[in-house]
C-alpha cells in the first residue's frame, strides 16, 4: 500500500519535472531568437497557417467517418464488430493524415 502512494508522487515528480524543463527551455530559446532578430520582424510574420489544426481536422473526419463505415460493415454482417471497427478507423484516419500532407505539400 505504501509502495503505491510512494511510486505515484515518483512519477507524478518527473513527470511534473520534464514538464518544467521542456517549457522552461523552449522559453529560454524563444527569447534568445528575439533578441536576435528584435530588428528583422521578416523572421516573425504576425500571421501564420496553423498547419496541426488542418491535420487533427482531417483526422478527427477520418476517424468519424471509419467508424461510421465500420457499423455499416458490422450491421450488414460483412464483418465480425472488432475488425470492423478497427480497419476502418485506422484506413480513414490514415487517409485523413494522407490528404493533409498532400494539401500542405501544395501550398
Amino acid at each position: 500500500m505504501d509502495a503505491d502512494i510512494v511510486s505515484m508522487f515518483i512519477i507524478g515528480g518527473l513527470i511534473i519535472g520534464i514538464a518544467y524543463l521542456f517549457f522552461t527551455t523552449r522559453h529560454r530559446e524563444r527569447m534568445k531568437l528575439l533578441e536576435m532578430f528584435e530588428d528583422q520582424p521578416e523572421h516573425f510574420p504576425k500571421v501564420f497557417f496553423r498547419a496541426d489544426s488542418l491535420k487533427y481536422g482531417l483526422l478527427a473526419i477520418g476517424i468519424a467517418t471509419g467508424s461510421l463505415l465500420g457499423n455499416i460493415l458490422y450491421e450488414t454482417n460483412l464483418m465480425e464488430e472488432e475488425i470492423a471497427y478497427t480497419s476502418m478507423v485506422f484506413l480513414f484516419g490514415g487517409l485523413g493524415l494522407v490528404s493533409s500532407y498532400l494539401i500542405l505539400r501544395k501550398k
